[in-house]
């Protein structure tokens, strides 16, 4: 069984996306849990924190793999800030939309296999 074979559940892919989207919101949380400033015992901090650096690190993993196009295709579609619409990315990428869409599937699929999930 091939790696293309393998799915990723609905509610992984969802999950996964939720992650993207707040990437960078995550990694201020990580540093809040870093120094301390965050409620609950040492052991669910500890498990909080580590599940939070091994998503951030297969997204930055995965992020720093792709080629530049494909790069700026996550940080305008997950971290602009911006809810563009397929066709508004489409055209600022000068690419179509369903090829967009394709990438998309493509780093979802990545970052579940790094994560392990599926």
């Amino acid at each position: 069984m091939g790696l293309r074979e393998l799915a990723v559940r609905k509610g992984t892919s969802r999950h996964i996306e939720s992650e993207l989207y707040s990437y960078h919101a995550t990694k201020q949380e990580i540093v809040r849990l870093q120094n301390g400033s965050y409620p609950g015992t040492a052991l669910t901090v500890s498990r909080l924190l580590e599940s939070l650096l091994c998503i951030v690190a297969a997204i930055k993993k995965v992020y720093e793999a792709l080629p530049e196009e494909k790069q700026r295709f996550m940080r305008l579609k997950f971290w602009a800030g911006k809810d563009q619409t397929w066709d508004a990315l489409s055209a600022e990428l000068a690419t179509h939309r369903n090829i967009l869409i394709k990438w998309q599937k493509e780093i979802i699929f990545a970052v579940a296999f790094e994560l392990g999930w599926r």
